[in-house]
């Protein structure tokens, strides 16, 4: 098999979290608030005076990895500005720094997280997966003749698969988490190997999500892993 295919049994019983260079921004230069994390440190940002909270209420935080920074593709062609400029000052006021250890703090939090996520879900799916054989049941006929006593014995086995509410109460609440930070019903189906109507149906059912979850676009990435399509 190809070294960048993925075995259909390692696609079905294997979660894995996503991958960044920077957690505090997914790597898109801005700082996102989905989790809250941000309030830890500034309570208010996001927040009206009367306490409703709102994506994009509060100016973008700019991020100080490389991503926030120019881009050049392998020509050292420009191919994306950033939010700074060559003395890391932002550029054209689209957004604010923070203190870079609260940035720190943040990218440690949330890279923990997803490690601790993804290590219970597949915790959870090779318990669930594992066969469990139940109590053993024996019927015994047994028949005298001239010579011995023979006993006939049936044993009957069974696995049992059986997906418990704990599995299913932490896939719902990832996949929540991860609409919240922008992924598509397609991208997040892709992740657990179901369909995208299954995962609209999940998040109706299990949060009553039946249209759009506010959404920052300043946060959005640039590409087909995520959008505002909700």
């Amino acid at each position: 098999m190809k070294n960048y295919k993925r075995s259909a049994v390692d696609r079905e019983v294997t979660f894995n979290a996503p991958k960044y260079t920077c957690y505090a921004c997914n790597d898109t230069g801005i700082i996102n608030n989905s989790d809250k994390l941000v309030n830890n440190h500034l309570p208010d940002y996001d927040i009206d005076d009367k306490g409703r909270r709102f994506s994009g209420q509060d100016l973008a935080l700019i991020c100080y990895c490389a991503s926030a920074n120019a881009q050049y593709d392998i020509d050292g062609q420009i191919i994306s500005h950033g939010y700074r400029d060559s003395d890391g000052h932002i550029r054209n006021n689209v957004g604010v720094d923070i203190p870079i250890d609260i940035v720190r703090d943040i990218h440690n939090m949330r890279k923990e997280g997803w490690t601790k996520t993804e290590k219970l879900m597949n915790k959870l799916i090779q318990k669930i997966l594992k066969p469990k054989s139940f109590t053993t049941t024996r019927s015994t006929k047994s028949k005298r003749s001239t010579s011995k006593l023979s006993n006939q014995i049936t044993m009957k086995k069974h696995n049992h698969y059986t997906v418990t509410p704990e599995l299913k109460q932490a896939r719902n609440e990832i996949i929540l988490r991860m609409r919240k930070e922008g992924y598509t019903l397609q991208k997040i189906a892709d992740r657990f190997n179901f369909t995208r109507e299954w995962v609209r149906q999940i998040l109706q059912k299990e949060f009553d999500i039946t249209g759009s979850i506010p959404f920052d676009p300043r946060e959005e990435i640039m590409s087909d892993e995520y959008s505002v399509l909700i």
